[in-house]
């Protein structure tokens, strides 16, 4: 066994001239003789919100305020300034814009700068603005026998990062700079890895924007905090999501955090010619609910779900996982004998955080592959459903 702290087997990420292919991980052997040694504990680019070392999801509907709070986060850290009463620690940032033109990004940059006091960034001072609009790709996935691979513009980040040893990197944002397929567990979990690459070798912390359908922005309960496959939240360390409850008014909620308890949510009062500013009145009850939250469903509907979701698949009418979709849980199952008083969206939050459910891809019928819910084996077993070895040989079964 090597003496370094190691084994020298390569990384989940490995680097070659052409890129960064994302492909099958080897392990590492952690030496034990490190329990004896000072472990270094969780640093915060922002308190208990935004690790360092870890990519931070942050979602919400398009135009309901992301790239500004984003865009004003990263200044209040490069400037040592707390952000909305929780700490920040001090550190050289970049945001990195794949959506919105240079005249927006500094004329953003100069109305917050000026609303809170902060000097303008001086060029080489610790700040940093890219324009990535006319070449955003940092990952494509595998295609026609191709390996999965980050992008030249991957590379070229990676060594501007380690050039002007970036700290704290704002990636505006996932629909632009992610050319996967956002269903696709295995495209989603490769990105989200490849950035995760960069955090840990910068030890920075990376926040990535999203957008989320309308449905949820809106306080629905029917929809998601997060578009696309749930791999999105379960390859993320911690999740922000904001929500417009009414004009002029923000709600920012912790959803996710792998570090320890979740934040308080917060709310912002937005009036024109304005930035965001902290409210004075408490958020209201969380309108999308975390899938990490507490919701209460009665065992008996949850097995009622269950035992619908498999009678549908026996049927082949698949139950989409995508919220949003017109074959979703909640669409499919209200033309069922359920009613709409039925917490259809809690019984499948429910049923997914106790391993009952299961995200599965399958070929519809155009041959393009989409994601549907599985009831697993313990999901069989506690809604009293036979063991279905056939059902789960089929194409399409969980990965």
């Amino acid at each position: 066994m090597s003496s370094k702290p190691y084994t020298a087997f390569p990384m989940e990420v490995t680097t070659t001239e052409g890129g960064v292919i994302v492909g099958p991980a080897m392990f590492r052997v952690i030496d034990l003789a490190r329990l004896k040694q000072p472990i270094e504990p969780v640093r915060w680019a922002w308190d208990r919100r935004v690790p360092r070392k870890e990519v931070t999801l942050f979602s919400g509907h398009g135009g309901a305020g992301k790239s500004m709070l984003a865009l004003m986060l990263a200044l209040l850290a490069w400037s040592g300034r707390q952000a909305w009463g929780a700490a920040t620690e001090r550190c050289r940032a970049a945001f990195f814009s794949a959506e919105d033109s240079e005249d927006t990004v500094l004329r953003r940059t100069k109305f917050i700068c000026s609303m809170l006091g902060i000097p303008d960034p001086e060029p080489d001072g610790g700040f940093y603005l890219l324009d990535a609009v006319a070449s955003p790709e940092l990952y494509i996935p595998a295609r026609s026998g191709l390996p999965a691979t980050t992008t030249f513009v991957y590379d070229r980040l990676r060594d501007y990062m380690a050039t002007q040893r970036i700290e704290l990197l704002v990636i505006d944002g996932a629909s632009d700079t992610f050319t996967g397929d956002e269903i696709r567990r295995a495209e989603v979990r490769a990105y989200v890895r490849a950035l995760a690459a960069l955090a840990r070798e910068f030890n920075a912390a990376i926040v990535l924007l999203a957008h989320v359908d309308k449905i949820t922005a809106k306080g629905s309960k029917d929809g998601q905090s997060y578009s696309g496959s749930t791999q999105w939240h379960n390859s993320v360390r911690s999740r922000l999501y904001l929500s417009q409850p009414e004009v002029g008014r923000l709600v920012l909620e912790h959803q996710k955090s792998n570090h320890g308890p979740l934040a308080d949510p917060m709310a912002f009062d937005w009036q024109d010619d304005d930035v965001p500013r902290l409210s004075l009145a408490a958020p209201e009850t969380p309108a999308a609910p975390a899938d990490d939250s507490l919701v209460v469903v009665e065992s008996a509907q949850v097995r009622r779900v269950l035992q619908l979701i498999d009678e549908f698949t026996k049927r082949g009418e698949f139950v989409s996982t995508a919220y949003n979709s017109r074959t979703a849980a909640p669409s499919v199952l209200f033309r069922s004998t359920l009613g709409k008083a039925f917490p259809i969206s809690d019984a499948v939050r429910a049923a997914h955080r106790a391993g009952y459910l299961a995200e599965a891809e399958f070929t519809r019928a155009n041959r393009m592959t989409g994601e549907r819910w599985s009831v697993t084996t313990i999901g069989r077993m506690f809604a009293g459903l036979p063991a279905d070895p056939v059902l789960d040989a089929k194409p399409g079964s969980i990965e």
